[in-house]
């Protein structure tokens, strides 16, 4: 099973990567990811080095981890996304001329200020390991908050609220790893950049 989270952003930079792991060490951990991680457009797995400052598991207690999500950065535009969704027009239709009605892609608020955005990053986890949900939630949070993005759970059809997203990304973080026991744990040990 995986899950998945659209952020919509004017642009995004490398720079903003930075920004965003220099927060993440505010979470109860200090975290790097590989120097030659680009945001502008990647593609594929970012992968996180980490170390949990206070550790729920004695397991844990000074332990280099790796955890990380998938992570796509596309060109994104509203019209282009309405054309591709717009319901099509069988035969009859289009031999009486019917037009197809342009309706918003998703309601006419979330699409004024999805008019602006040119990128789509897409988060997705599958939960391989315990700490895949940490990085995805506090790392899309993050970039809303810094971008002024729109986040989208499509699963759970909910946009986020960028001025308390940061804050209840740390809530559920905090709930789902204080749920793990010693027999649902499951980390990745460090061992080096591939």
């Amino acid at each position: 099973m995986s899950l998945e989270l659209n952020l919509y952003v004017r642009q995004i930079s490398d720079a903003d990567l930075g920004v965003v792991k220099s927060r993440l060490n505010d979470f109860e951990m200090t975290c790097e990811t590989h120097p030659e991680t680009s945001l502008i457009n990647h593609s594929g797995f970012l992968p996180f080095k980490f170390k949990l400052i206070n550790p729920p598991f004695e397991v844990l207690r000074d332990k280099e981890l790796t955890s990380g999500f998938e992570l796509d950065v596309d060109d994104f535009d509203l019209e282009i996304e309405r054309l591709n969704n717009a319901p099509r027009l069988n035969f009859f239709q289009r031999l009486l001329s019917k037009k197809v009605v342009n309706e918003p892609l998703y309601s006419p608020e979330i699409d004024a200020q999805l008019a602006s955005c040119t990128k789509r990053l897409t988060f997705t986890w599958h939960a391989s390991d315990s700490f895949e949900f940490r990085f995805v939630k506090l790392t899309s949070a993050k970039l809303a908050e810094l971008k002024e993005g729109l986040l989208f759970s499509p699963e759970e059809d909910i946009w986020y609220n960028n001025r308390l997203v940061l804050r209840e990304a740390w809530e559920e973080v905090k709930e789902y790893e204080s749920s793990l026991t010693d027999k649902t744990l499951r980390y990745l040990s460090f061992t080096d950049w591939l």
